[in-house]
């Protein structure tokens, strides 16, 4: 999964992609609380 992998590199503090990385954190932070 590219995506989880991105996340965790944003969070790492690596900027790889900083328009994936906040995509995938907005939708992470979004799909997280649902979920729950």
């Amino acid at each position: 999964m590219p995506e989880a992998k991105s996340e965790n590199a944003g969070f790492g503090g690596k900027p790889v992609c900083p328009v994936s990385v906040f995509g995938v954190s907005g939708n992470f932070q979004t799909v997280i609380p649902e979920k729950i």
